[in-house]
């Protein structure tokens, strides 16, 4: 599993050289960030980021927030995240609380319409070459953690 675990934070710290740039021009001006409620955060990542010993927001809680959300639109509403643009919960003032090497995989894996527009054609290339690599990675964590599969 270690080896596994190093070659995903390898790619994400891959993503992170081609995310940042764009990210530090972007994201402070953009009318419609990302880093918001609900967050695309999941127990797989909170799990991955405190057993490499991140310590994280103890209050957030990004499952029920995402219940909260559907009951709403279920019911017919605007969920109230959205009306009020409430930021993630792991979102502080110097940026992300995961580390940079196992930030979120839904958070890594989205590429917002800013980024489809505006990024260099050939680095969003390389973004979605990194992101197929990513995508395989996860998926075999995944299958670890739920016990569908053995670490090597």
């Amino acid at each position: 599993m270690s080896k596994l675990i190093r070659q995903y934070r390898k790619v994400h710290l891959d993503l992170r050289k081609l995310y940042d740039p764009f990210t530090e021009e972007h994201c402070p001006t953009c009318p419609t960030p990302c880093c918001m409620k609900p967050a695309r955060v999941d127990s797989v990542d909170i799990a991955l980021a405190e057993a490499h010993g991140c310590t994280l927001p103890p209050h957030a809680d990004p499952e029920e927030d995402r219940n909260e959300t559907a009951k709403e639109y279920l019911g017919g509403g605007v969920p109230i995240y959205f009306r009020e643009n409430v930021p993630c919960d792991f979102l502080g003032e110097t940026g992300c609380a995961f580390p940079r090497d196992l930030r979120p995989y839904g958070c890594t894996r989205f590429i917002c319409d800013p980024m489809k527009r505006l990024m260099d054609p050939a680095k969003l290339r390389e973004v979605k070459v990194l992101l197929k690599r990513l995508d395989y990675l996860h998926e075999q964590i995944v299958a670890v953690a739920n016990g569908k599969r053995r670490p090597r």
